[in-house]
């Protein structure tokens, strides 16, 4: 059984790595491979990844962020490991948290069956959005034309935007 002064303590407070220095740590080993920039908000991104956000509109970005939080919680509890793009939207103005996750759920699902009519890989959109990987690496994967996960994203991010009334 924990002590009240156990669950207050915070263990990792004092932690503060050497990230940089002898040029052998993780980190500096990342970032020769795929660099980082400095974001606005005092995170970093991967400058691919940065490169892709930006060219994200606005509206296309919030879409994102609630496609990959309603993956994250329709697969919670299945193994998948998720990419975390920001905080978990979904629970704001409402004081029930179970229906805004019910709401965000049943809203994925419809954009997933749209996704199928449409001829929009959903597949490819959860790969870049949730799992973090590269449109290039998808289309590699894929064995499809350079691009053209990007293009997928773009139509699948514009759909959600669509069928929430945003445009």
């Amino acid at each position: 059984m924990m002590m009240a002064e156990e669950i207050t303590h915070d263990n990792w407070r004092e932690w503060k790595p050497q990230w940089t220095g002898e040029n052998k740590t993780p980190h500096d080993l990342q970032e020769k491979q795929a660099p980082s920039v400095a974001q606005p908000d005092g995170s970093h991104r991967r400058i691919v990844d940065a490169r892709l956000w930006n060219s994200l509109a606005p509206l296309q970005q919030e879409a994102a962020m609630l496609i990959a939080a309603s993956f994250d919680l329709v697969t919670s509890g299945n193994g998948y490991a998720t990419s975390n793009w920001q905080r978990l939207p979904g629970s704001r103005g409402s004081g029930n948290i179970s229906e805004a996750r019910a709401r965000l759920i049943n809203i994925y699902f419809d954009w997933a069956r749209k996704c199928q009519e449409r001829k929009i890989s959903h597949a490819m959109i959860v790969d870049v959005l949730s799992f973090g990987h590269a449109c290039r690496t998808v289309d590699r994967n894929r064995r499809l034309k350079n691009g053209s996960a990007k293009i997928n994203l773009l139509r699948g991010l514009s759909l959600y935007c669509e069928m929430r009334g945003w445009v």
